[in-house]
């Protein structure tokens, strides 16, 4: 049985890690719904192994071994229910988790701000980013939802990505600058 004070310290470790450990598994899962499924499933891990968790360990670290096994288990249980499940080799795997742990604090920066240059965006544009890749529409059908040529909402789209990507590198520039 748990303390309070290893709940409290469990919380806190857990909740510093969280984005960071969605965004492993997210690159690891292309469905965001099976992403959070596999988060919750790790924090239960987590949560029922923490007892074994040694303290002078990055806690993220140690998350994402966890996240990793619950990945390789979703594509397994993926694999035997389905046939045509695209299935990445555990090599593959092993190679996208690396990446992700050298590049890991780089991708939050950027993921941050990404968050604050959406914030900038107008409202119109904001939908349309939405609709396309949220909502996975395809241009073509949103094209006739909008009533507009299918090549206006092409270059819109070319328009805000190249939007965004100029304010991520602003701001990830004026924040080394801060530094």
């Amino acid at each position: 049985m748990n303390t309070h004070s290893e709940n409290l310290e469990f919380t806190a470790l857990y909740y510093q890690c969280e984005q960071d450990l969605f965004r492993y598994i997210l690159s690891l899962v292309p469905r965001h719904v099976d992403a959070l499924d596999i988060l919750q499933e790790t924090a239960v891990d987590l949560w029922q192994n923490f007892d074994r968790y040694e303290t002078d360990r990055p806690f993220g670290r140690w998350a994402r071994k966890f996240a990793h096994l619950r990945v390789l288990r979703h594509y397994q249980n993926a694999s035997r229910k389905s046939r045509d499940v695209l299935l990445l080799g555990e090599a593959v795997m092993e190679l996208l988790a690396e990446e992700q742990e050298v590049h890991g604090d780089v991708l939050a920066a950027r993921h941050t701000a990404l968050a604050r240059c959406l914030e900038k965006l107008t409202d119109e544009d904001w939908q349309l980013l939405r609709c396309r890749y949220w909502s996975n529409e395809k241009l073509r059908d949103l094209a006739v939802q909008l009533g507009e040529p299918e090549q206006r909402l092409y270059h819109r789209l070319a328009r805000i990505r190249a939007k965004l990507q100029l304010c991520i590198n602003e701001t990830l520039l004026s924040s080394e600058e801060e530094i």
